[in-house]
């Protein structure tokens, strides 16, 4: 697992990540206003089978020094492909959209692929 910056941890907010310093899974909730604007936290449950209880946490993970490391590959959050261009049957009408992965720049990658079939990048084509 990559450990992620603290400027990586703001961009994340609402992403599951592991928490290496606590040896517990969370979510990054990053606030866009007010007070705590730019300041990852990380929100989550300690279960305790021994006790039978589960506390809620909320922890400011640079005041505590917390270590905290990507569980999603990145391939798996869509990008949008480059170079999107329209594609028309003999007729005019239109038939498809075809781009470049935005990871690997491969060509000739359409609308209907979910994946890029070289690198394997998931597509956005909204």
């Amino acid at each position: 697992m990559n450990e992620l910056t603290l400027e990586e941890l703001k961009q994340m907010s609402g992403q599951p990540v592991w928490c290496k310093s606590l040896e517990v899974y969370g979510i990054i909730k990053c606030e866009s206003i007010g007070r705590w604007k730019g300041i990852p936290f990380l929100v989550g449950i300690f279960y305790s089978s021994e006790y039978g209880t589960a506390p809620n946490f909320e922890y400011d993970i640079q005041k505590r020094g917390l270590t905290c490391c990507s569980v999603i590959n990145e391939k798996q959050i869509p990008k949008k492909p480059k170079n999107m261009k329209s594609i028309f049957d003999f007729s005019g009408r239109y038939y498809t959209t075809k781009g470049e992965c935005p990871t690997c720049s491969a060509e000739g990658v359409y609308r209907s692929s979910l994946y890029c079939n070289k690198c394997g990048q998931k597509l956005d084509w909204e």
